[in-house]
C-alpha cells in the first residue's frame, strides 16, 4: 500500500529532490567528478527536445560559474544524457550549496517534485533511502503523508557522512530509474 503524499516532504528529501534532478552533483568517490545530469528530462515546462535539455545544462553551468563553482560546459554522454561533470571536492561545500541553489531555477521541468503522487516514484524513493541505510548513511524513509515524520536533518547532514561518496555510487541507481521514468524514456 502506498502512502500518498499530502504535504511538503521532510527536509532530507526536499534536500535531494533537486539533487536527484541532477542525479546528485555529489555523486563519485575519491578523485571521481561530480556530475550532474539531463538526461531525457524536461528541461523546461513546455521544452522537450534534446536542444533545450542541453540548453538548460548550459545555462545552470554559467550560473554556477557565475556563483563561484568553476565548472565545464556539459557534454553529451554516450547514452544521450547531458552531464556536467566536475570535481566536486575542490569547491568548498558551502559555495557548491549556495550555487546549486541560485542556479537550480535552470533546471525548470527536471525537478521530480511534481511526480511523488505516483506510486513507482515513492517507491524507487523509498528504495534510495533503504539502500542508503544499506550502505552507512542513516537516512531516514521519505515520509509521503506529509506530516515531517523524518525530523529536521538536512543534506549538508548527510553530505558530510563519511560513507555518502560511496553509499550514493551504489544507491544513485535508484534516482536514474526514478529519472528516465519521468523523462517517459
Amino acid at each position: 500500500m502506498s502512502r500518498r503524499r499530502r504535504g511538503p516532504l521532510p527536509a532530507p528529501f526536499l534536500a535531494i529532490l533537486p539533487l536527484a534532478a541532477l542525479l546528485l552533483l555529489a555523486c563519485g568517490s575519491g578523485d571521481d567528478s561530480g556530475v550532474a545530469t539531463a538526461g531525457g528530462a524536461t528541461a523546461t515546462p513546455s521544452a522537450s527536445s534534446t536542444t533545450d535539455k542541453q540548453q538548460a545544462m548550459l545555462a545552470y553551468a554559467r550560473c554556477m560559474r557565475e556563483n563561484g563553482v568553476n565548472v565545464p560546459d556539459p557534454q553529451p554522454g554516450q547514452d544521450g544524457a547531458t552531464r556536467l561533470k566536475f570535481d566536486r571536492h575542490a569547491v568548498p561545500q558551502e559555495t557548491l550549496r549556495k550555487a546549486q541553489e541560485a542556479c537550480r531555477e535552470h533546471l525548470g521541468g527536471m525537478d521530480v517534485k511534481k511526480h511523488l503522487d505516483d506510486p513507482q516514484a515513492q517507491a524507487q524513493l523509498l528504495a534510495y533511502a533503504r539502500c542508503m541505510r544499506e550502505n552507512g548513511v542513516n537516512m531516514p524513509d521519505p515520509d509521503f503523508s506529509g506530516s515531517g515524520g523524518a525530523g529536521g536533518a538536512d543534506r549538508e547532514k548527510f553530505l558530510d557522512d563519511p560513507e555518502w561518496e560511496s553509499a550514493q555510487q551504489a544507491c544513485r541507481k535508484h534516482l536514474e530509474n526514478l529519472m528516465k521514468q519521468r523523462s517517459g524514456s
